[in-house]
Order: structure tokens, then C-alpha cells, then sequence
């Protein structure tokens, strides 16, 4: 079998879950025999088409199809996040190339439906693993621009001022209204204002039919599948109907684990792990304002992240920033700490290092928010923080668990990459079988 994986961003240059997945599935796909490709999307900051194009190379023995594109060069921003003719016509002539007999859909940001729709358009089965958020959140979190949590717009024009946010766009002085007059004065704008394919009007539509264009186009796939019971919920909120998704969670890369399965590093003061991003998403700033108000804690906190450091982020001592780390680290990393933390303010979805900690038997201090507390449930250990977004209360529990560090790793059962990837074969051999 021929497979061809879409995924939005990929290694070397990106390393994430997702990324890992599809890196994963990949290899353990070739591996059994089938012939395989990655599609993928790459930023370029020029703002010239012809710049724009699809250069190949060779990751893993794997070959890597890129994208190259800059959504800030469209003239409807909005649109094209969603729905980007670029992207799919060049996605379309990758897979004119390459032939596959099945499309593997793991993320669609930056690369839009409509590379999942030229596979689709090419008689090509689809299957769609929903890694987050994003076909109903533009920002992908579930967060709102001023850090509340959503579980999905409550009307076609909930995402406005996120999108704003993020993107710029719409622009308007209708940005600068409160909510409920910039919604009334959109719609009568909308409804009296002329068809143009430029502008606020425009911008405003294609928001307006975002999230019914990806219902619409991820709704053609053979299989929907979530990576956890939340998530679906969170899909069903939103429209999408409950019998059409099925719940697979993704698997663990254990190869690198195995050698520091149970075992403990004996610290000076209790280290604490964190592995992210510092986006405030993923709660970094919040762990670093509970310890800046626990001066008398005497611990390490290990920061391990991608991205732009906060302002002032390494005034504390106790705060050790490391940078990146290759993937097969992580056993190494976590075994030398007595705590992995997870601050995130987001509902998150089956984070890969949680899996790793439970694996490795670390304890895991994490907010009760989304699929997390399902996650840690069963482990006397580990402890979740209430409220999850309370600085005070993450600094209450750092200080207990300062005072109860464990001595023993309890390892857990998870479910490995490779068993994932047998389901995964027989979902494919399934939809090949349904679909000749």
C-alpha cells in the first residue's frame, strides 16, 4: 500500500507531538512495507508566489514533501486559513506524483481543507486523526483571545476578535467595539454591504463559513478519529455527528524508556520537569508566578521549551532553562527528575510526555482541565491542582509535594506506538477493503 500522511508541520525543524506521531506511524508503515511519503507545509517569509512552491528531501528515509507558503501574502487571510487554493494545488500535485492508496490526514493548520479535498477530489480515502482542536478553534486551544476557555463559538461570529487577535484580520473599526455591538453592526454590515473579495466584509464571511467549510470537507473522510473521549465531546458539541467519530488513543514511543523504566535519580532538592512550549497556553508563566510567590520552596524547576523565552523568566536561580531535546531523551530527562508538571491552561489532548511519565513510572502534577485528570487517574502519586489556572494553589502543591517527594517509581501500563500502529494498519486495510 502507498500512504501518503498530511500533517502541518514536520521534523527536523518542528518537534511536537503531532510531529512525533507522524513520524512514527511513517516509519513503522515503511517498516511493514508499505511505500510512504509525509506531506507537509513550510513557512517562507517572502511575500512573492514565486517563492512559493514544493521542494523534496529524504527525513528518516522517509520522503518529505514541503509545502512552501506564507498565508500573510493572500488577499483574504481569513479564507485562506481555512481554505487555501495554493496549498491544495500544490497538494494535489504531490499526490498526482506519489499515487497514494490512502491519505493519512493528521493535521490540517497552515496546509487548510483543501488539501485533504484535493486527495478527496482525486478519488483518494481519507483518514483523519484529530490531534486538537483546531476544526473548531482557529487558535486551536479552546482559548479565547483574553484566556478564558471556549468549547466551540456560540454563534458564527464568536471567533472574530480571536481571530483577530492572532491573525489581524478581519480589520475593521468594528474591532474596536465590545463584543455584542461589533456581533449587530457585522451582521447588518453583512447584510447590507456589497460582495467583494477583499476587505472586512470579506474576511468576516469567510470566517463566518469557517468551521462549516472543515465540518463539511473532514466529514468526507472514510474515518474520524479522536485521541481522546473529551475531545469527541468536544467534537459533538460542535456538530459533528457522534456516530461518524470513533475514539483511538495514539501510542508511545517506549524504545528510548525501557533502560529507565522504574528507576530514581536521587536529587539534592526535589527537580521538577517542564517540557512545552512558553506559549501561555501551555502554563509556563503561571508555574513561574507560583514559585516567584514560593520563595521559601527549595527545589529546581527544569524548563525544557521551545519558542521565545518570557521577559524575565530566568531572574529565579532555582528556574533552569535547557532549551530543546532530541526525542530519544526524554526517558533520560524524566528519570532524573521527581516531578513532571503540566501546567497547561488548555484542555490539551493525550499529551505524549504525560504517556512517558505514567510509562516510566514519574509522578505527574497537572490541572483538572480536559483529558489530563483521565491521564493521571490511578496514580496515588501523582496530583492534580484546583482551580488549574490558581497560582496560589500550583504554589500549594509544589510546596507538599517539596515535602513528599516519593521515593519508588510506581511504572504504569501504556498503550505503545506500535500497538497503535496495528490498529492503524487495520483501519487502513479496512477503508481499502470498503473502498477499492
Amino acid at each position: 500500500m502507498r500512504i501518503a500522511y498530511l500533517v502541518h508541520q514536520y521534523l527536523p525543524g518542528h518537534i511536537g507531538g503531532t510531529e512525533l506521531y507522524t513520524r512514527n506511524l511513517a516509519i513503522r508503515s515503511r517498516e511493514a512495507g508499505h511505500e510512504v511519503c509525509v506531506i507537509t507545509h513550510e513557512e517562507t517569509h517572502s511575500l512573492e508566489a514565486a517563492d512559493f512552491g514544493i521542494t523534496e528531501d529524504i527525513h528518516e528515509g522517509i520522503p518529505v514533501f514541503r509545502l512552501r507558503h506564507n498565508l500573510g501574502a493572500t488577499n483574504n487571510v481569513a479564507l485562506c486559513e481555512h481554505d487555501n487554493a495554493d496549498t491544495g494545488a500544490m497538494a494535489r500535485a504531490v499526490l498526482e506524483k506519489f499515487q497514494p492508496d490512502l491519505v493519512h490526514v493528521l493535521h490540517l493548520l497552515k496546509l487548510s481543507a483543501s488539501a485533504m479535498r484535493a486527495a478527496v477530489d482525486l478519488g483518494i480515502p481519507c483518514v483523519v486523526t484529530l490531534c486538537d482542536f483546531w476544526a473548531v478553534c482557529p487558535r486551536h486551544s479552546l482559548l479565547r483571545w483574553n484566556g478564558e476557555l471556549c468549547r466551540g463559538p456560540r454563534h458564527r461570529f464568536d471567533c472574530m476578535r480571536c481571530f483577530h487577535d492572532l491573525h489581524g484580520v478581519p480589520r475593521g473599526p468594528l474591532q474596536d467595539l465590545p463584543e455584542q455591538k461589533m456581533w449587530s453592526r457585522t451582521r447588518r454590515a453583512l447584510w447590507f454591504g456589497r460582495s467583494k473579495k477583499t476587505g472586512f466584509l470579506a474576511e468576516t464571511r469567510a470566517l463566518a463559513k469557517r468551521n462549516h467549510v472543515l465540518r463539511q470537507t473532514l466529514l468526507r473522510a472514510e474515518r474520524l478519529i479522536a485521541l481522546s473521549d473529551f475531545l469527541k465531546d468536544i467534537m459533538v458539541a460542535n456538530n459533528y455527528p457522534d456516530e461518524q467519530i470513533m475514539v483511538c488513543t495514539h501510542g508511545l514511543e517506549t524504545a528510548s524508556l525501557e533502560m529507565h523504566r522504574g528507576t530514581k535519580t536521587k536529587n539534592e532538592v526535589p527537580v521538577f520537569t517542564f517540557v512545552g512550549g512558553y506559549s501561555d497556553f501551555k502554563g509556563l508563566p503561571l508555574l513561574l508566578e507560583a514559585l516567584a510567590g514560593r520563595q521559601d520552596l527549595g527545589l529546581e524547576l527544569q524548563v525544557f521549551a521551545y519558542g521565545r523565552s518570557p521577559q524575565g523568566s530566568t531572574t529565579d536561580p532555582r528556574v533552569k532553562h535547557r532549551g530543546t531535546f532530541p526525542p530519544e531523551r526524554i526517558g533520560e530527562i524524566l528519570a532524573g527528575s521527581d516531578f513532571l508538571v503540566v501546567p497547561s491552561r488548555w484542555y490539551e489532548n493525550e499529551p505524549l510526555v504525560v504517556k512517558a511519565a505514567r510509562y516510566l513510572g514519574l509522578p505527574v502534577i497537572t490541572g483538572d482541565i480536559g483529558c489530563l485528570p483521565a491521564m493521571v487517574a490511578g496514580d496515588p502519586q501523582s496530583r492534580l491542582v484546583q482551580p488549574h489556572d490558581s497560582a496560589q494553589a500550583w504554589g500549594e502543591v509544589l510546596a507538599a509535594c517539596c515535602e513528599d517527594v516519593p521515593r519508588e517509581r510506581v511504572p504504569g501500563s501504556v498503550k505503545s506506538i506500535d500497538e497503535n500502529h496495528r490498529e492503524m494498519l487495520a483501519i487502513y486495510d479496512e477503508v481499502a477493503t470498503e473502498r477499492p
